[in-house]
Order: C-alpha cells, then structure tokens, then sequence
C-alpha cells in the first residue's frame, strides 16, 4: 500500500515538471485623463480622503481613502515657511471603479493604487484674520489597478485643476512669548478638476509685477521726453 501511494506521489510530481505554468496575466493598461469631480482632504483630528472623479469612456472612481493620505508641508505651519498645497493618497481605498470598457463596477478594497497631486510653492504670509484661503493649479498624477484577474487593468492617471486649501489662523504659543505669533492649521483640501483658472499671485511676485511696470512707465516717458 505504501509503495503505490509512492508511485502516485512520483507520478503527480512528475506531471508538474512536465505540464507548463500558467503565468499570471500582466495587466493591460489604460491612460486615463481625468476630467471631472473632485479630491476633497481633510483634517478633523486625523486625515481623510474622498475621491469622485471621471474620465473617458464612463470611467467612474468614487472611494474613500482612511489613511495613507499625506499634505506636503508642514503641520502646522508658521507665516514665512514656504509650502505647497500638494498632497499623495495612497491604499486602502473603499468604494467602486466604473469603466465601460469592460462594464462592471469593482470593489476596491482589495485594489492597489497610488494618488498624487502636485501644486507649485509659495511663501505663508501673516493673516489679518482667523482663517486664510489660498489657490493654486495642480496636476494629477500615479494610478488605480483593479487587481482582479478576470479584468486586470492598471489605469495611469493624468489630469490637472484647481486646488483650493483653508486653514484655520491660530496664537503660536512660545517660550519666551512672541506678539502676534501665528500657526495654520489645515482644515481641508479640495481638488477641483472642472476649474482651470489662473491662480491669486502671493504677495512678493505681485510687488515684483508692480515694480516692473513702474520701471517699464518711466523707460518709456524718459525716451518720449528726448525723443521730444
């Protein structure tokens, strides 16, 4: 008896050598242009993410994203750090992936994925109230993969809009006490992808503007005078 069960053994363990792998199948991969919805993060003790954004061909992405959400800049901050209102999002998501090109929604709980969302620089100025607004264009980058072998497609996000940061303007309390110390503190960031409007300019590039056309206005008046 247990010479057969040896002969079977060797048998199905020779069948393994000689019958091929199936390999697991790459994902097929889409670009995908986000063009509408929003990002909205925000900070009520710890941070969240919501995510309802679309693209081409019925592509839907409505999640919500607990933790691996990160702002890059510092918190709180304090008037003269320079920041960006840019953040990243990464897994676990929770909630649904729409895409017609295979006509079913997927459950995401399981799916890997990556958020990033880029926005340029600026100087904190000192704020003459108790919350403070800014805006700035971003672009949208990273990926979604739906990690479900009937239908494994990896989407490379891309877009861009309209990042809109409020913060709340609180005393900075220090060790000797400094007069009108501030600190912001963040309390949401919302990604706009159906606004592309031009950003506020801070306070230092509007005063470089100013001085150029000043300098521009008086080149032009010395020549009219000698050319006069």
């Amino acid at each position: 008896m247990s010479r057969a069960l040896a002969q079977v053994g060797c048998a199905m363990s020779l069948l393994a050598i000689l019958l091929p792998r199936t390999a697991a199948a790459d994902p097929v991969e889409v670009d995908m242009t986000i063009r509408t919805g929003e990002i909205v993060i925000e900070f009520a003790g710890q941070l969240s993410g919501r995510i309802d954004i679309g693209g081409e061909g019925g592509f839907r992405f409505d999640a919500i994203a607990s933790s691996g959400n990160s702002p890059s800049f510092c918190q709180p901050c304090v008037p003269g750090e320079r920041i960006s209102l840019g953040t990243y999002i990464i897994t676990p998501f929770s909630g649904t992936l729409h895409y017609e090109g295979t006509g079913h929604d997927f459950n995401f709980d399981l799916g890997a994925g990556e958020i990033v969302l880029t926005a340029p620089s600026f100087v904190l100025p000192v704020s003459a109230g108790d919350t403070a607004t800014f805006t700035s264009l971003f672009t949208l980058g990273g990926f979604l993969s739906t990690a479900n072998p009937a239908n494994n497609i990896r989407f490379n996000l891309s877009g861009t809009g309209q990042v809109t940061g409020t913060f709340r303007v609180l005393p900075l309390m220090l060790e000797p006490q400094v007069p009108g110390a501030q600190q912001y503190l963040l309390d949401s960031l919302v990604y706009d992808f159906d606004a592309e409007s031009a950003p506020v300019p801070e306070p230092g590039t509007l005063g470089m503007l100013a001085a150029g056309l000043s300098a521009w206005i008086a080149r032009s008046r010395h020549r009219r005078a000698r050319g006069g």
